[in-house]
This record gives structure tokens, C-alpha cells and sequence, in this order.
């Protein structure tokens, strides 16, 4: 509450408030912002560190990951909303559909430990790999294992109007993805002509283990999701348009 009371007297006082979805725009004006004020701007990513890199084999080995492995991806914030310990729970859905799966969770945070111990406990260290936190330059290096990546949020509150910037980051690395239909990323993201897919939370390893056995299909929504990524998300050129908003308040 006192965060609320904080954000709407901020909101209401800007001149400009710049949102990353509609969704995001409309929680502005409900917040106290003047509607005239409200503008949703794309989110931006280093399409210099994301992009589409070559599996390294070394690295891949390293990982304890074959050639033959159907391999998931996360990237983000363990948070108690993020989904991971529902897909742990259900893993052996997506094993009893596909052969040879690996999971690789990259990122730390505050139900890291909680998940690292439910992993254990289903005797899944050799199938679901977490790396913690690690500097963000190495990411791309992970996200060039995946057959897909994935965003299993549980839909709440917040949740529900943001559109994770994990999912353009996947983009722009060429990957496909399936996440939870978050309304704020639906809006923006309405279809797999973007090279996103969705399920729900219930039914999120029954739809990834039939997509991992439709290679073809992955990769057509992967070379969909590079495309949109590079034309609406490059920083290099929302960088130049943000400073030039900017500028017209000088």
C-alpha cells in the first residue's frame, strides 16, 4: 500500500510516463497519471550480446548435456511467481513424452534455494540444471543450447500486464517460445506469427513436450521471433528515439 500511495503520486505528477506494454499505459491512468502523458515505448535489448550463436560443443558437454537432448531454457529471478516449481513438479510429464529432455535454469534469487531442494528431492540433478546467477554476457551462451525457452509465470496481479523482457532477450537469440498468456504480452504478442506460443499453467509440460517433437515447427518460430525482435526491440534504434523525446522537453 504505502508502494501504491508512492507510484500514483509520481504518476500523477510526470509529464511524460513511458510503459512497456498498453496494459502497462492503462495501469498509469488508474494510477493517477494524465492520459495525455501515458505512452507505451517498446522494451530494448543489446541486440550486440543477444543474438543467435552457434551451440558451443565444449560448453554443451560441460553442461552434461548430449547432442541428442531436447533442451529447455529459463532465464530470470527465481521469484515464487515464476513457475519453476510447478514445471519441476510435472517434469516427468514432459519425460514421459519426450526423450532425453534437459532443463536449464539460469538465475538465482529468492526461491533459488526452495527449488534447488525440490530438484534434489526428485532426483533430478542430472536433468534440470541451475546455474544461480551468472554475468549477463555469458547468458546468450545458454540460450544457444535451447530448443525452446520458456516463460511460465503464474498470472497475478502484476504478472498479468508486463511483458518480460526475458522473452524478447530469447527472441533475439532466435528462439521460440512458449509462455503463460500474460494479457500484457498477448496484447502485444497476439500469435506464433511472433514466434511465441502459450498454455496455461496446468497444461505448460503436456504443450512443451509436444512442441520439443515438432523440431521443424521450433525453428520456423524461432526465425519469426529474430525477425520481430530485430525490428521492434533493437536498443540501438529505441535508444535514438527515446533521446529525442527527450529533447522535446528542453
Amino acid at each position: 500500500n504505502l508502494a501504491k500511495k508512492y507510484e500514483s503520486i509520481v504518476l500523477s505528477n510526470s509529464i511524460k510516463v513511458l510503459t512497456t506494454t498498453p496494459d502497462m499505459s492503462r495501469f498509469a491512468t488508474e494510477m493517477g497519471a494524465k492520459k495525455e502523458f501515458v505512452e507505451y515505448f517498446p522494451l530494448g535489448i543489446n541486440a550486440d550480446n543477444f543474438k543467435p550463436l552457434e551451440k558451443d560443443i565444449s560448453f554443451r558437454d560441460s553442461l552434461g548435456i548430449s547432442e541428442n537432448d531436447n533442451v529447455i531454457v529459463f532465464v530470470g529471478t527465481i521469484y515464487p511467481f515464476a513457475g519453476l516449481m510447478e514445471l519441476v513438479n510435472n517434469f516427468n510429464v514432459i519425460e514421459n513424452e519426450t526423450q532425453n529432455v534437459k532443463l536449464i535454469i539460469v538465475g538465482g534469487g529468492p526461491s533459488y534455494d526452495k527449488l534447488e531442494k525440490l530438484v534434489i528431492s526428485k532426483k533430478l540433478e542430472s536433468k534440470i540444471i541451475l546455474t544461480n546467477f551468472i554475468p549477463q554476457k555469458e547468458i546468450p551462451k545458454y540460450i544457444s543450447l535451447a530448443d525452446i525457452c520458456i516463460n511460465p509465470f503464474e498470472i497475478n496481479y502484476v504478472t498479468n500486464r508486463i511483458l518480460p523482457t526475458k522473452i524478447i532477450e530469447y527472441f533475439a537469440c532466435g528462439k521460440p517460445v512458449l509462455s503463460t498468456p500474460l494479457s500484457g504480452t498477448k496484447e502485444l504478442l497476439p500469435d506464433e506469427k511472433y514466434g511465441i506460443l502459450y498454455s496455461d499453467s496446468q497444461n505448460f509440460a503436456k504443450t512443451l513436450s509436444t512442441l520439443l517433437l515438432d523440431k521443424n515447427r521450433l525453428n520456423q518460430l524461432g526465425k519469426q521471433a529474430l525477425d520481430y525482435a530485430h525490428k521492434h526491440h533493437d536498443w540501438k534504434i529505441l535508444s535514438e528515439k527515446l533521446l529525442n523525446k527527450f529533447l522535446t522537453f528542453l
